[in-house]
């Protein structure tokens, strides 16, 4: 099975990860580095998720104070990206959508 796991670099995400991969799977990793290039590079992470059969999306971003940077990333993390996410798996043929954030 191809899966595709967001928040890979996080404590879920790094044992998900590990644990699809020891079964067999292949996993394409997506950490919180590689938000910002999504938009810049859509064909491209178009073309690597295309195979995706099941879709985790476990990247989340916390807003620990009122800084406007701080609530604009907040948005671009967990709502734009979600967005992106559910609009590049609905072109393709899917499995499972799994949301799960904290």
């Amino acid at each position: 099975m191809h899966c595709l796991v967001t928040g890979s670099h996080g404590f879920i995400g790094e044992h998900l990860c590990n644990k699809l991969e020891h079964l067999g799977h292949s996993v394409y990793r997506l950490a919180h580095k590689d938000i910002d290039r999504i938009p810049d590079d859509y064909e491209l992470f178009l073309e690597s998720v295309a195979k995706a059969q099941w879709y985790f999306h476990l990247a989340s971003y916390g807003n620990h104070n009122s800084d406007k940077k701080d609530s604009e990333l907040l948005i671009k993390a967990n709502i734009d990206l979600l967005d992106t996410m559910l609009t590049v798996s609905n072109a393709f043929a899917y499995k499972a959508f799994i949301n799960i954030g904290s």
